[in-house]
């Protein structure tokens, strides 16, 4: 039987900030979610305060900025329970830059980013985290 908490859809969306703020960071990390074609959760990075999410429903990569404020994406075809790896820049500049490729695929070190977004101004020194969105439907129960 499942716990009760199961249904508490507080629990389906996270974000989690991993240092101190820093100036100077890009981060990147190896990402997965899970669901299937018709139902996928939604993955991301935090970057000087813009999200990187892949979203999984919508097939695409997008920069965002509180969610309801500013959000920018492109198209990207990516495939539930399989590893990609996420990498984000938010310049000085005002643009966010952000590139994913599935885990293991060779790395090409002149390979353009996925997509380049300008933004309205950047948040310097703001923590670099995690996102995470796993709609009630996908998660398996005990």
């Amino acid at each position: 039987m499942p716990d009760q908490d199961d249904d508490n859809k507080f629990f389906q969306r996270a974000t989690v900030f991993l240092v101190r703020p820093r100036e100077e960071l890009h981060p990147r990390s190896d990402v997965m979610s899970d669901g299937n074609r018709r139902k996928m959760s939604e993955v991301g990075i935090i970057n000087q305060r813009y999200a990187i999410v892949l979203k999984g429903n919508d097939q695409k990569l997008e920069v965002s900025s509180n969610f309801e404020r500013f959000a920018r994406g492109g198209g990207f075809q990516w495939a539930p329970n399989t590893w990609y790896h996420l990498k984000s820049r938010v310049d000085i500049a005002a643009t966010a830059r952000a590139s994913s490729r599935k885990v293991g695929n060779a790395v090409n070190r002149t390979e353009a980013w996925t997509i380049e977004v300008k933004t309205q101004d950047r948040a310097p020194g703001s923590s670099p985290g995690l996102f995470g969105f796993s709609p009630q439907e996908s998660r398996l129960h005990r």
